[in-house]
């Protein structure tokens, strides 16, 4: 923080001194399947992120490497051994916010569905957020829920909040049946305010 080192320096004497390597941020990118080893409550207790996995491994970039029980806490949730390496603490935020930002949580959401039939909205003029194209992967998103459940012949579609979700439920032949799950923060914002 004195800028007396740099982090190249700093690294090459932890890797020195505990053997334990840094991460390349310049060619390094976290691998999709670590990252769903991990759940994201420890990513952020611990401060740290899975960027790669092998059957037997997984290897957690750390700004501090030596925390054991956060390797422990990793290796119990991933059912393998973590492996540690030192991240420089603003790379490892680059990395976290970019996973969990909301348009990547919508993204993976949207890739994991079918692809369904396209919405054709019915109106006189261009809705305003039509027009903002930071609102597409959430457009896109209540697309998707509306077409699934016309696919699907759902009767309704339910969104019901809890304390850390919003659950997407369908009504078929008269039985309510889990769809999705997505963050609350997502489901009482963005969804309902485009689906108004």
């Amino acid at each position: 923080n004195a800028g007396m080192a740099s982090f190249e320096q700093l690294a090459s004497i932890v890797e020195s001194r505990f053997r334990i390597p840094h991460l390349n941020t310049l060619t390094q990118h976290a691998d999709r399947e670590a990252q769903t080893l991990v759940p994201e409550n420890l990513i952020r207790r611990y401060d740290l992120f899975p960027i790669n996995a092998v059957p037997r491994e997984v290897t957690v970039a750390m700004a501090n490497p030596l925390d054991e029980p956060a390797l422990q806490a990793v290796g119990w949730a991933a059912g393998r051994r973590a492996v540690p390496t030192y991240c420089a603490p603003s790379d490892l935020d680059r990395f976290v916010s970019e996973a969990f930002s909301p348009d990547t949580l919508v993204f993976n959401l949207l890739k994991n569905l079918d692809s369904a039939v396209p919405v054709e909205v019915v109106s006189a003029e261009e809705p305003e957020d039509e027009k903002n194209e930071s609102r597409a992967p959430v457009i896109a998103l209540v697309n998707a829920i509306i077409s699934n459940a016309v696919r699907k012949r759902a009767s309704d579609i339910h969104i019901e909040h809890d304390d850390a979700s919003s659950i997407v439920r369908y009504r078929i032949d008269g039985v309510l049946k889990n769809f999705m799950v997505l963050p609350r923060y997502l489901g009482v914002g963005p969804v309902v305010s485009r689906i108004k």
